[in-house]
């Protein structure tokens, strides 16, 4: 359980976890059962009865749609994110498929565990709550991007949402373009248009699944003032 007392740390793509002190995550410690889970793993099914919660450590999860063009990717979920609790506090059906993308590594919470960690202390419950309002502000940030501004906009709000710290010192999203489109409601050749024009322009680079930001500032320019700004 050595890396939980980092997941209060700032998630470079969702703060999900961060209201949580050291003494919320010792109490979560002691309840969870963690567990290392390979890619390919579903976690949680659309349409089924949640009666756990689960917070990723590292790795990634992807939450997926069905719909009638097929599986659609609604949002990544890294370190620090959580999933199932909102599902199962209002008691209805988990909305998306929880698919684990990159080897992540798990902390379950069964209900039981959850409720009784939650009425151990009303100062935990209200930073739970902060908890399910930054996911909603996230969700609410990405709708702005995507209902005032045109795509190359879109996808460098995106890349910075989505960016984490990369090994040569710049940050990096290990998204590919496909994700990236299913994410903003595009289509995967207008997306990587967008990106290979801003290659061009020097503000990133790619690899496979791997966008390096070259120039962080220089993208918020593109993503505009009227989007949130980039958190350095």
């Amino acid at each position: 359980m050595a890396q939980l007392g980092s997941w209060s740390a700032r998630a470079t793509a969702r703060q999900d976890f961060s209201p949580f002190n050291s003494t919320d995550i010792a109490h979560i410690k002691a309840a969870a059962v963690e567990q290392y889970i390979e890619p390919g793993t579903r976690l949680l099914a659309a349409g089924e009865r949640v009666d756990r919660v689960m917070v990723v450590g590292s790795g990634e999860v992807e939450l997926s749609a069905h719909t009638p063009g097929g599986r659609r990717v609604m949002a990544v979920v890294r370190k620090g994110g959580v999933m199932g609790d909102i599902p199962l506090f209002l008691e209805i059906p988990m909305p998306y498929d929880a698919v684990v993308s990159r080897r992540a590594l798990v902390c379950e919470l069964d209900r039981k565990a959850l409720l009784a960690f939650l009425t151990s202390a009303p100062s935990a419950s209200l930073r739970w709550m902060r908890s399910i309002a930054l996911r909603l502000e996230d969700d609410r940030r990405r709708l702005l991007a995507v209902l005032t501004s045109d795509l190359t906009a879109q996808v460098a709000f995106l890349l910075l949402e989505h960016a984490e710290p990369g090994t040569g010192g710049k940050p990096v999203v290990h998204l590919s373009h496909e994700v990236i489109a299913q994410l903003l409601g595009a289509r995967r050749q207008s997306v990587s248009r967008v990106i290979a024009d801003l290659r061009e322009r020097g503000v990133l680079s790619t690899a496979y699944r791997e966008i390096v930001l070259d120039d962080p500032d220089a993208l918020q320019d593109v993503a505009g003032p009227s989007l949130p700004a980039w958190p350095h």
